[in-house]
C-alpha cells in the first residue's frame, strides 16, 4: 500500500511470484503488458510507474 491507501506490486516482487527466475525475462512481458494497456485506449501512466529502486552497496569496501 502507498501513502494514499492504493494496492500496487513492484515488478521484481511481483515476477518472484510469477517464477519468472530471472527478471530480464519478466521486463519483457511487462514491456507487452503496457503496449496491450495503451492499445486498449487506457493511459499507461494510470497502470504503469517507472520506479528505480536503490541497491545497497558494500560499506566495507576500500
Amino acid at each position: 500500500m502507498n501513502e494514499a491507501g492504493n494496492g500496487f506490486w513492484s515488478s521484481r516482487d511481483f515476477g518472484a511470484v510469477l517464477d519468472y527466475s530471472d527478471y530480464r525475462n519478466f521486463e519483457a512481458v511487462i514491456e507487452k503488458a503496457k503496449l496491450a494497456c495503451f492499445n486498449s485506449g487506457h493511459r499507461m501512466e494510470d497502470h504503469f510507474a517507472d520506479v528505480s529502486k536503490m541497491i545497497e552497496i558494500d560499506k566495507g569496501a576500500n
